[in-house]
């Protein structure tokens, strides 16, 4: 709570906290917070934005990766053979 209340102030972490109605919502808000305070406190000038950039890059990669991957099998067994990575469900409890 001291590195949360060094960067975000008591007020405004008791506003979040209080417009929230679930223990699980709290506890969920209570890390984000917590992280993003660590990430401004590891680079002061961006932050959280400057993971979320860096993160955001690698999921580009990887997805550029798969449809790389889809096309170059689709060579080899047919396009209308390649089951598409998007068309499975996601779980309910995945986050």
């Amino acid at each position: 709570f001291e590195d949360i209340h060094q960067d975000f102030r008591v007020v405004n972490v008791c506003n979040i906290l209080d417009n929230l109605e679930s223990p699980k919502q709290h506890e969920i808000a209570a890390n984000c917070q917590r992280y993003a305070a660590k990430a401004r406190r590891c680079n002061p000038i961006s932050g959280c934005a400057a993971m979320i950039l860096h993160y955001n890059c690698i999921l580009n990669s990887v997805e550029q990766g798969i449809k790389s991957a889809i096309n170059e099998f689709g060579t080899y067994v047919g396009p209308d053979q390649v089951s598409k990575f998007y068309d499975f469900l996601m779980p309910a409890d995945f986050l």
